[in-house]
């Protein structure tokens, strides 16, 4: 009998088989989370835009610049100020 190394990767709770497993389970979020929200305000004329629009939200440079975005945040005072911690770090997008 042959012993055999298995791996096995953890994303969100779920375990997956490889890698390109969770790439396609990231994809499919952000088709259902952002693409379709777009769709339902902005409908294109045809369907596979929709999947140009994926391709360019995964692109390297793209997903760059939107991390960088999304992700600028700032320490700002509590309001009662008498807590142990005086600030609290905010998302400048949630002001």
């Amino acid at each position: 009998m042959e012993i055999k190394e298995i791996t096995k990767y953890v994303y969100n709770g779920k375990e997956y088989n490889s890698l390109k497993a969770i790439k396609e389970e990231i994809h499919n979020t952000i088709g259902v989370e952002v693409i379709d929200k777009i769709n339902k305000v902005c409908p294109p004329q045809k369907h596979k835009d929709l999947f140009k629009l994926l391709d360019v939200l995964c692109m390297p440079e793209v997903r760059s610049v939107l991390t960088e975005c999304l992700n600028v945040t700032f320490e700002r005072l509590n309001e009662d100020g008498y807590t142990q911690d005086y600030c609290e770090t905010v998302n400048i997008l949630d002001i």
